[in-house]
């Protein structure tokens, strides 16, 4: 069980990572009021463990403060002591700026303080099985891409069978460079199997952490079913973002009874998380990549059919009940999964088939996890 428990951390170190020192400058005051997340749910779970943390932690600072100050005020240093007042200052000032883990901003969380409220068992690996687009949505996909490679001609490299996706996440592109291609493969999937997306949403409550989701995706209805966080490179710390815009998603959803999903991308690398009212999957778990048409319409796939899902009650509890069975490694052609459904293509003109290919696979990175 010991090798078990470190399944996630072994996922996400082996997701690509760059080091980074960017902060989103005032996330910390975005905050507004808005009511307690709905009980029972894993984002009520977090809540409250970081409401109790910002308790304790600000009544620690408050009293280490009013004690410093006061000795700061009475005390009359002697000749020869004030490298020892300097000192008390350097600390006093130095706590004025400490912040609780309810106040650090979400852009920068990692792992190890994700799982301090969110501990390991909240977790499970998800096995989706292998999904293709129609013809029709491939051929939308491959224009819109091509298009968007064609824009950032300075990265890509021309090939018959490959995207040239990895040549333009590996020569350090701009943000914006990534958002191009993320954009051409939303436009091209969600309008056909009824979803839509809006750019830069915030999600605040106020007792987790603000977040601001690069893309929220809405079903027909107007609901909003997911997010997409658009990565430069570092895909290891979106898999923590996206996992907090998760919890806020659910925390502002009165109900909370229908999933979430999350992409994580950089436009070559995808990672899909599912967060139930008690559970977050993580699919695979594996990082898919895109080096071929054939992958990314899988990886595509994949992701419209985990959006379709969290409109159908009744189909996404039989898909998660048998994705954690899956032992084993899982590489390329491989599923671990136990699941019976049926072939159908979604959509009027451009649809997902949902059917079950078993002998296609798509290139990933293959991750040993061992479920008791």
């Amino acid at each position: 069980m010991a090798g078990a428990g470190t399944w996630l951390e072994h996922f996400v170190k082996s997701l690509p990572s760059v080091r980074s020192s960017s902060v989103n400058e005032g996330e910390t005051r975005l905050r507004r009021q808005a009511s307690h997340p709905p009980s029972g749910t894993l984002a009520c779970f977090v809540a409250n463990g970081l409401r109790e943390q910002h308790r304790q932690h600000t009544k620690h600072k408050t009293h280490t403060l009013a004690a410093l100050r006061k000795t700061l005020v009475s005390s009359a240093p002697s000749h020869g002591a004030f490298d020892e007042v300097r000192k008390q200052w350097v600390k006093l000032l130095a706590l004025e700026q400490q912040q609780s883990d309810l106040q650090t901003a979400s852009c920068i969380w990692r792992l190890p303080l994700l799982l301090k409220y969110l501990p390991l068992e909240h977790f499970s690996p998800l096995g989706v099985p292998p999904t293709a687009l129609t013809q029709s949505t491939q051929d939308i996909l491959h224009n819109n891409v091509q298009r968007a490679l064609q824009a950032l001609s300075h990265f890509a490299v021309f090939r018959s069978a490959q995207t040239g996706l990895d040549q333009v996440v590996h020569k350090s592109p701009s943000e914006a460079d990534c958002r191009v291609l993320v954009d051409a493969i939303l436009t091209s999937v969600l309008p056909g199997i009824g979803f839509s997306f809006r750019c830069e949403q915030p999600a605040s409550m106020p007792h987790l952490p603000v977040t601001r989701a690069d893309y929220r995706v809405y079903n027909q209805r107007n609901v909003c079913c997911g997010v997409v966080e658009a990565k430069r490179q570092d895909i290891r710390s979106g898999f923590v973002q996206a996992s907090l815009q998760l919890l806020a998603l659910q925390a502002s959803n009165p109900s909370a009874t229908r999933p979430l999903v999350a992409v994580v991308t950089d436009g070559y690398h995808f990672v899909f998380l599912v967060l139930t009212a008690r559970k977050m999957f993580v699919e695979g778990p594996t990082c898919y990549r895109a080096d071929t048409w054939s992958d990314l319409g899988l990886i595509c796939g994949k992701m419209g059919q985990l959006l379709l899902e969290t409109t159908r009650t009744t189909l996404l509890p039989t898909t998660l009940q048998s994705g954690v069975q899956g032992r084993g490694a899982h590489g390329v052609g491989e599923m671990a999964v136990a699941h019976q459904t049926t072939t159908a293509d979604v959509g009027v003109d451009v649809g997902v088939g949902v059917g079950v290919d078993a002998g296609v696979g798509v290139d990933g990175v293959g991750v040993g996890v061992g479920v008791g």
